[in-house]
């Protein structure tokens, strides 16, 4: 396979993970919302670090 469809590839792959990576803060945030009952507020940083999380972890299950 040449370098640039390589490039390619993983540029696609890149942008599927960033898409689930916002599909999963988004998700987050739409909980965070629905629960202002909750004593336990997120902020922007804890919700896109518990999204890249689980993004790595679904990466790494799939290996």
């Amino acid at each position: 396979m040449s370098k640039q469809m390589k490039d390619i590839r993983e540029i696609k792959l890149l942008d599927s993970e960033i898409y689930l990576c916002n599909q999963i803060k988004d998700l987050l945030a739409k909980r965070d919302r629905k629960n202002r009952y909750s004593k336990r507020q997120y902020t922007e940083h804890e919700i896109l670090q518990i999204a890249l999380n689980r993004l790595m972890s679904e990466l790494i299950s799939r290996h």
